[in-house]
C-alpha cells in the first residue's frame, strides 16, 4: 500500500479541523492522497499532507487531519432521514431500505427502476436535476468530493445499466440490479433484484440460487461492509474502461451497417450540422434520435429479434431477424469488454447491450432537454447527485 507524507496511506481516512482557507470543510471527512512525483519535494519541504477535495485537493499541514479509527467509522451513522422502518429499531439507511421485506425497491430488477425508485424514496419524489456527463473530472469529483452525505446515481445508459453510490465518511456503498432475463440459446436465467444484491440471498429462498457471478461482483463491491477510497478508486477506473471500450465497440459496429443505413445516417448528420451552425438546440436534442440510433433502439425493445453468437476464437457475432449482415465484434475487443462487464455487474452482456452501444454512440456529443428546466441533461454515461442533510 502507498503510504503518503506524515506515514499515512493512501485512502486513509481523516477528519478536516483548524482550517482557516476553508473553513466550510472542517468537520468533515476526507482522505489522506498518495503525493504525484511533482508535489514530493514542496509537501516535504513543507511538512505537509495531500488530502482529497474537490476542484482542487488541499496540501494540509499535520494538525489540519485527524486520523479516524476503524471504530469511529464503523460507527458512522449512515441514516438518510428520521424514520424507523417497521420492524427496525434504528433510523432507515438506504440498505435497510432496499432489504426490507415493504420495500417498493428491492425486488426491482431493472436497474433503471431500481435507481429511479431509490431517488424518490431518499428525495421524497423530488423531480431529479439535470444529468452531467460522466467523465474524467465527474469520476475527480465523485472521488474527492467532501461532501457529508451524498448519493451518486450513474445512468451508464450506452452499456444498458444504472448504479447507485452511496458515499460517506470516505467510504462507500454500492447498489445496483440486473434484469432478469432468459439466455435464448442455453435458456439460462440471469439477473438478480437489488434486494438479493444488498443480502447475497435469492429472493424466493426454495429452489432458487443468486449466481456465482453475482455473488463476485458483490464481494468486489457490495457486501455489508462499506468500500474503501481505494476501492471506489478501482470501481470509477472500471467504469472509465467500459466507456473507451464500449466507444471502440460502437465505432466497429456502425461501420458493419448496410450501406442504405449509414447513407440515410449521414444525410441526417449533415442537417443537424447546419442546425448547430445557425446556432439552434433541436439537432442537439434529437440527436439521439438519428436513423441508426432509431433503429438500434427498435432491437432493443424486442431482444427475441437478436442472437448472440461467441466463436470459439473468441469474436462475438450478433444476428437480427430480417438482416442478411452481422455484427462481428474482435475477439480481444470482445474479450475485454465482457470482462469488464462482468467485473462490473456479474452478469455477461446480452444482445441488447451491444445495441444500446451503438444507439448511443454519439453519447458525448449529445444531450435532452430537462423538462423541468429546460436546461441540457446528459445521455449515456450521465450522473445526478443528491446530498443527504440528515
Amino acid at each position: 500500500m502507498a503510504v503518503g507524507m506524515g506515514g499515512m496511506a493512501h485512502g486513509t481516512v481523516v477528519q478536516l479541523q483548524g482550517l482557516t482557507s476553508r473553513p466550510d470543510l472542517n468537520g468533515l471527512y476526507s482522505v489522506i492522497l498518495e503525493a504525484q512525483d511533482a508535489e514530493l519535494a514542496e509537501l516535504a519541504k513543507t511538512g505537509r499532507v495531500k488530502v482529497a477535495a474537490y476542484p482542487k485537493t488541499l496540501a494540509l499541514k499535520p494538525e489540519c487531519v485527524r486520523c479516524v479509527g476503524a471504530k469511529e467509522l464503523d460507527a458512522i451513522d449512515w441514516s438518510f432521514a428520521d424514520v424507523i422502518l417497521p420492524g427496525e429499531a434504528e433510523f432507515a439507511t438506504a440498505r435497510a431500505a432496499i432489504q426490507h421485506p415493504d420495500s417498493r425497491c428491492g425486488h426491482v430488477h431493472r436497474c433503471d427502476e431500481f435507481a429511479d425508485i431509490l431517488w424518490n424514496i431518499l428525495t421524497q419524489d423530488m423531480p431529479q436535476p439535470p444529468r452531467l456527463q460522466v467523465d474524467t473530472d465527474m469520476v475527480q469529483r465523485i472521488l474527492n468530493d467532501a461532501v457529508p452525505h451524498c448519493f451518486h446515481f450513474l445512468a451508464l445508459d450506452q452499456i444498458g445499466h444504472h448504479l447507485v453510490i452511496e458515499k460517506r465518511a470516505g467510504r462507500v456503498h454500492v447498489f445496483q440490479s440486473y434484469i432478469i432475463d432468459t439466455i435464448q440459446e442455453s435458456g439460462r436465467k440471469v439477473g438478480y433484484s437489488a434486494r438479493e444484491w444488498v443480502t447475497g440471498r435469492p429472493e424466493k429462498p426454495k429452489g432458487s440460487v443468486v449466481s456465482k457471478g453475482m455473488l463476485k461482483a458483490r464481494q468486489r463491491w457490495g457486501g455489508k461492509a462499506p468500500l474503501s477510497y481505494t476501492r471506489l478508486e478501482m470501481l470509477m477506473q472500471l467504469i472509465l474502461q467500459l466507456q473507451r471500450c464500449a466507444g471502440e465497440i460502437a465505432e466497429v459496429m456502425y461501420h458493419q451497417l448496410p450501406a442504405e443505413l449509414l447513407e440515410q445516417d449521414m444525410a441526417w448528420r449533415a442537417r443537424v450540422a447546419k442546425q448547430r451552425e445557425a446556432g439552434g438546440t433541436e439537432g442537439l436534442k434529437e440527436q439521439a434520435n438519428g436513423p441508426v440510433a432509431q433503429w438500434a433502439a427498435a432491437f432493443v425493445e424486442q431482444p427475441d429479434q437478436m442472437t448472440i453468437c461467441p466463436y470459439p476464437d473468441g469474436r462475438i457475432m450478433i444476428c437480427m431477424v430480417g438482416y442478411d449482415f452481422m455484427f462481428e465484434i474482435p475477439c480481444l475487443m470482445a474479450e475485454q469488454f465482457c470482462d469488464l462487464f462482468l467485473n462490473l455487474t456479474g452478469e455477461e452482456p446480452l444482445a441488447p447491450v451491444y445495441l444500446m452501444i451503438l444507439h448511443f454512440r454519439d453519447w458525448s456529443r449529445t444531450f435532452h432537454l430537462d423538462k423541468m428546466t429546460g436546461k441540457p441533461s446528459a445521455v449515456g454515461w450521465a450522473v445526478c447527485s443528491v446530498t443527504c442533510p440528515h
